[in-house]
């Protein structure tokens, strides 16, 4: 019977996020710089009679509500096997904050399970299951920094870049759905942005990095979802003039939110602001960019 299995899930941000017009099947086609980072959750894998998903994060659904459980069928299933495993996930990542904490989690169990049944699948066709699960499974799959279009499965990674500090924070209200914000990003605009001119200042942003123009790369920052996650958590409005107020380079609601990040010019900085936020009331973390391919195994 194999060892039980311990692997790492780093959650992602979104430095940049542009949305184009919904296509007929419903999904937006993006354009995104995406990194993943050094806050994560703990995966472990171990055999068992069937398939259980156990989390230490209340209000963490179970069975195929949960993306790492589907990940766990969907994988089995296309290997002809049982899932007879039981998944247990120590949770750091905030629920529902615009980290892809559930899609880092599934792209885990199937780097897991791969390894777990001796499956030796490559990353490519574990992609093509990804994509399945969800637009940001593919990247969790892959982590590091890269460029994400199409609907999440088109990925270019981004080598050479210079650390970032990052400051994670995280409002106690509530937040709403991404489906939610994606259906009122189209109500309330009369098209989608144009991806091409995207890609543009994505560009620009990246080029910034590499120069290692923090000012520059920060006010690059740029989210399509952001103007919807303000209007529905006010919060977040003085949450992000506090963070410019601290001498952050640039802020960004990450995804559809509430989760906003903040450049810092030097790691100090970055904890300092984090500990400001976290006595204000805030879930605060001081991060990094996460080199480390996800699912390193301990």
């Amino acid at each position: 019977m194999p060892q039980p299995l311990r692997l790492s899930a780093p959650a992602k941000v979104n430095l940049c996020l542009a949305v184009g017009d919904p296509r007929p099947d419903g999904y937006h086609p993006l354009v995104s710089l995406a990194a993943a980072i050094t806050l994560e959750d703990r995966v472990t894998i171990e055999a068992a009679p069937r398939l259980q998903v156990l989390c230490s994060a209340a209000g963490v659904p179970e069975g195929e509500a949960n993306l790492a459980y589907r990940a766990a069928r969907l994988l089995a299933a296309a290997a002809g096997r049982e899932p007879a495993v039981r998944i247990r996930i120590e949770k750091r990542i905030p629920v529902a904050a615009g980290l892809a904490g559930g899609s880092t989690d599934a792209a885990a169990v199937l780097l897991g399970l791969n390894r777990f049944w001796a499956l030796n699948w490559s990353l490519p066709r574990l992609a093509e299951l990804a994509l399945r699960l969800g637009a940001d499974v593919p990247f969790c799959l892959q982590g590091g920094v890269a460029l994400m279009e199409g609907v999440g499965e088109r990925l270019t990674p981004l080598q050479g870049l210079s650390p970032l500090h990052l400051v994670l924070a995280v409002p106690p209200e509530a937040p709403i759905s991404t489906a939610a914000a994606y259906r009122e990003l189209d109500r309330q605009r009369v098209r989608g942005t144009d991806l091409d001119q995207a890609r543009v200042r994505v560009g620009a942003a990246v080029e910034a990095w590499r120069a290692g123009d923090l000012a520059a790369l920060g006010r690059a920052f740029f989210n399509d979802l952001e103007p919807v996650a303000r209007r529905a958590q006010p919060v977040l409005n003085g949450l992000i003039g506090r963070m410019h107020g601290a001498g952050a380079l640039g802020v960004v609601v990450s995804g559809s939110g509430p989760a906003t990040v903040a450049l810092c010019p030097e790691p100090t900085r970055a904890q300092d602001l984090a500990r400001e936020l976290a006595a204000a009331g805030f879930w605060a973390e001081a991060v990094q960019i996460r080199s480390l391919p996800p699912g390193r195994f301990d």
